[in-house]
């Protein structure tokens, strides 16, 4: 290859101002098809946690359903209300925990990234080379996988506390909500 470094100014001809110069192109050590291994599991990561995401914000839009229908309920009380209460903060600090707090994030202020972030940063940058990903990118993906797992866990104990609620306020005679 060959380069020169050209001065360019509005309404001006280009000067060289050095140039052309033979660059030789060497290999990168490490760089190659980088660690298909990594890749995957990364890539395997990122969709169960985009799952869990996608499985809250569906969860968010029932229960801004299922507040209509508990109000409507001939038969619902107080604990009724409650519970489904509980069950939305139960889905809130999940989704904190998996998205990061959307308070400090909202107002700009420093957060400790959630698992999605954590995941989405070492897609972004390792699946846009063909480097071997670092230890750093390594050490995240190990945490947000050890994390999510209980995550994971947390989420499937929130869900299924909302359909019991779904269940309690449909036998309230709350209006359908969906599901």
């Amino acid at each position: 290859y060959t380069a020169e470094l050209v001065l360019t100014r509005a309404g001006d001809e280009p000067t060289v101002l050095a140039g052309p110069e033979t660059i030789e192109v060497t290999d990168v050590p490490g760089a190659g098809p980088g660690d298909p291994a990594f890749t995957a599991t990364t890539a395997d990561l990122a969709r169960r946690v985009a799952g869990a995401a996608k499985e809250i914000e569906t969860a968010r839009d029932r229960i801004r359903h299922l507040r209509v229908a508990v109000a409507d309920a001939t038969g619902a009380d107080g604990a009724l209300h409650a519970r489904l209460d509980a069950a939305h903060r139960a889905l809130e600090a999940v989704a904190e925990q998996l998205t990061g707090d959307p308070v400090r994030q909202w107002l700009h202020e420093p957060f400790a990234p959630g698992v999605q972030g954590l995941v989405d940063r070492v897609a972004h940058f390792h699946w846009n080379t063909t480097g071997t990903p670092t230890t750093s990118q390594r050490d995240a993906i190990a945490r947000a996988a050890a994390t999510f797992a209980p995550i994971r866990v947390e989420l499937t104990r929130s869900l299924d506390e909302l359909t019991e609620v779904t269940r309690a306020i449909d036998d309230a005679g709350g209006t359908w909500t969906p599901r």
